[in-house]
């Protein structure tokens, strides 16, 4: 829950269930959310989340602390990374995924693409996720550099 310099109350619900669990279509668990007070004029603004996981594409296993930055695209049509002020929740932009491979972001509609690296894999970027009025779930796989990549990517880091 956060309060701004209006008095405004501005709070995120996430993990209802009280579980870490992603159902196998990848929806997350939804509810019912209920106010109640003295008079006023409530105005709810309804942030949507693209979430998913990031596993590595040979072994399926997902890879923890994976760098995912979530890219918006702006009125001239250019993607650039979204202010961590504009999301909701205490989320960074970017973030690192947990140990399990996920992560989420709690967004307002609009048009967004998400990029993933991790050393020693190739770097991944999403096609264009419009969040309009559902949840967006994405499994990312990520291929490893060969070793050729690794040796080429090592000398011009290092070299050059």
């Amino acid at each position: 829950t956060t309060i701004n310099n209006m008095g405004r109350v501005f709070f995120a619900v996430q993990n209802i269930a009280g579980s870490d669990a992603i159902d196998a279509e990848g929806a997350l668990h939804q509810g019912t959310v209920t106010f109640e007070g003295k008079g006023g004029q409530v105005c709810l603004l309804i942030k949507y989340d693209p979430h998913g996981i990031v596993l590595d594409q040979n072994t399926n296993q997902p890879i923890s602390e994976a760098l995912v930055t979530l890219l918006q695209k702006d009125a001239r049509g250019d993607f650039k990374p979204t202010t961590s002020k504009s999301l909701i929740g205490g989320i960074i932009n970017p973030t690192l995924t947990d140990k399990n491979g996920a992560f989420a972001f709690m967004v307002p509609g609009g048009i967004y693409q998400i990029k993933v690296e991790k050393s020693g894999y190739h770097p991944y970027l999403s096609p264009e996720i419009a969040q309009k009025d559902k949840s967006e779930y994405l499994e990312v796989t990520l291929q490893r550099l060969s070793l050729i990549e690794k040796l080429t990517q090592f000398i011009f880091n290092h070299h050059l």
